[in-house]
């Protein structure tokens, strides 16, 4: 799939159907997925781009934000869900 989608359409100026939002999002956590397990024992501690985040923090705040958006999108509210 090129960077602008199955569709054609620019992904940051259009909407996407909502199987399209599915796959994307599939797609997407399988690639964290696999970049996560290629993570070697003595890399967690690394830093990222991300100012004052080590590996380790990145990808446990990752992690984290995605158990909160099932039920978020589910109709929970951030008070509940949070």
């Amino acid at each position: 799939m090129s960077s602008s989608g199955a569709s054609g359409a620019d992904p940051e100026t259009s909407t996407p159907s909502h199987p399209e939002l599915l796959a994307r999002h599939a797609a997407a956590l399988d690639l964290f997925g696999r970049r996560v397990h290629d993570i070697l024992d003595d890399q967690w501690d690394h830093p990222t781009p991300c100012a004052d985040w080590n590996v380790r923090d990145l990808v446990a705040h990752l992690v984290s934000e995605q158990l909160w958006a099932p039920p978020l999108l589910a109709g929970g509210t951030m008070e509940s869900v949070g």
